[in-house]
């Protein structure tokens, strides 16, 4: 026989919700790349990318690789 253990549907539910929003997230991402729906001039000033990583590290690397591929376009 197989018993709930006392934290199952309090993990249940925060999976469900991580789920949710990873999915939310990934819907607004689609969205906010479709064709026609940023104004041609934008932006218009620099971005800035703040990466809260110690410099060298990999996620470093990548930021800075991505922020320069940014600046070309």
């Amino acid at each position: 026989m197989i018993t709930a253990q006392p934290g199952n549907a309090a993990r249940s539910r925060r999976h469900a919700a991580t789920l949710a929003s990873s999915k939310a997230v990934a819907l607004g991402l689609l969205l906010s790349c479709a064709p026609g729906a940023v104004p041609a001039d934008y932006p218009s000033r620099p971005i800035r990318m703040l990466v809260g990583v110690v410099p060298g590290g990999a996620t470093d690397i990548l930021a800075r690789l991505f922020g320069q591929k940014l600046g070309e376009a």
